[in-house]
């Protein structure tokens, strides 16, 4: 199917009208369940407990830790296993193959670590094997990132809780992707990756995937493997393949921010075949005539690392959503993502008040606030809602 044209749009045409985005996948409402992490120790491994203990000797013992860690090669990780008295969550078991200096393994996962208390996210040593494992019961709904890392410095180990502490939170700098999981997304302001898991009952991602290999904003290579809880071409309703649909453009300017005091880069998505800019509108010219527009934090992310791009010309192209156009800008590093995103006067009057009128007399944008979307994730979505609640005028949706 064919995108419309952005001078198809109407008034009625709206970001925020209720769209199916996912179709019929039959999957369960889990909504209604308990989505906080519990810890568990999944079945498997209580499984292979049990087996090392009545094991006749050290031979014995060598042979069904191999097996296991061939198991877990096979299968993948992190193990995912159903549960008897909760069918609708799943015991999760991140692991890690350590050796004679491994003295302890942590697991930086999010949703899951509390970083106020990572001492509660050490994986736990199976006496008598090179097995660590840590397990959590999750919603089978649930999907995230995760990364790991072990702890092979000399010296002993903390007693006391804060020392602990701040010893872990400097073991974080070198943490990596999970050896045995191979689904990985690109991780953040750094050369490395975040490993992916995604539970039987995870909404599918049919328009995921970076078919395009190089440009701007194309992401990581293309993979023969589907990200984790995607669906083939058939889940998407054009069923095009992804490498042939339209493809929009991505360009990154800079900004001078004046209420924050420095430039910002901003990458600015444009659907295919956009409109011809026009600089006032003419005589009876409705807003339909311009793009929605969505405005996005850490665009340095969304289409830096992760190859945004691919995702919104797919979506677009099975009318799943109408041509519109992305503003997103930069967050620039940790201390100054810290500093600037969240609940902050300062940011918001920078997206509404610089970034959107900059680009509106660049491109044929909204001036709608109910075709405006501003979103984002963690510290973004902070920003996302503190601008729908202090900016209505501007942003009509969160």
């Amino acid at each position: 199917m064919a995108p419309a044209s952005a001078t198809d749009l109407t008034d009625s045409t709206d970001l925020t009208d209720s769209v199916d985005l996912f179709g019929p996948t039959g999957l369960p409402d889990l909504t209604g369940l308990d989505a906080t992490p519990r810890p568990v120790t999944g079945p498997r491994v209580a499984r292979l407990a049990r087996q090392l203990q009545s094991a006749r000797d050290a031979a014995a013992r060598d042979a069904l830790t191999e097996a296991f860690w061939a198991e877990a090669a096979r299968s993948g990780t992190p193990l995912v296993e159903e549960l008897d008295d909760a069918p609708g969550h799943r015991a999760v078991t991140f692991l890690w193959r350590g050796h004679r200096a491994t003295r302890r393994v942590l697991l930086l996962a999010r949703g899951i670590t509390d970083r106020d208390r990572l001492a509660d996210s050490l994986l736990h040593h199976l006496p008598g094997t090179d097995i660590w494992y840590l397990g959590h019961r999750l919603r089978a709904d649930h999907r995230g990132s995760y990364r790991m890392v072990a702890d092979i410095s000399a010296g002993a180990v903390p007693v006391d809780p804060a020392l602990l502490q701040r010893r872990l939170l400097a073991l974080r700098a070198h943490a990596g992707a999970d050896p045995l999981n191979r689904d990985r997304v690109p991780a953040r302001w750094r050369d490395a990756e975040d490993s992916v898991f995604a539970l039987p009952a995870a909404p599918p991602q049919p328009w995921t995937g970076s078919p395009h290999a190089d440009g701007p904003g194309s992401g990581a290579p293309s993979s023969d493997v589907p990200p984790p809880g995607s669906l083939p071409s058939g889940g998407r309703r054009s069923g095009v393949p992804l490498a042939v649909i339209p493809r929009g453009t991505v360009e990154r300017h800079t900004l001078a921010a004046g209420v924050l005091g420095a430039e910002r880069d901003v990458w600015v998505y444009l659907p295919p075949d956009a409109v011809p800019y026009r600089p006032a509108r003419g005589p009876g010219e409705r807003d339909g005539h311009r793009l929605p527009l969505l405005v996005l934090c850490d665009g340095d992310m969304w289409f830096g690392r992760l190859g945004l791009r691919d995702t919104v010309d797919a979506l677009i192209a099975d009318g799943v959503l109408p041509p519109l156009a992305v503003l997103a800008p930069d967050a620039v590093g940790t201390a100054t993502r810290r500093l600037e995103l969240g609940g902050r006067e300062s940011y918001v009057s920078f997206l509404a008040d610089e970034v959107v009128p900059w680009a509106s007399a660049r491109w044929p944008l909204t001036g709608r606030p109910e075709r405006t979307v501003v979103a984002g994730q963690g510290l973004g979505g902070m920003t996302a809602l503190y601008a729908g609640l202090t900016r209505p005028e501007r942003f009509g949706a969160v």
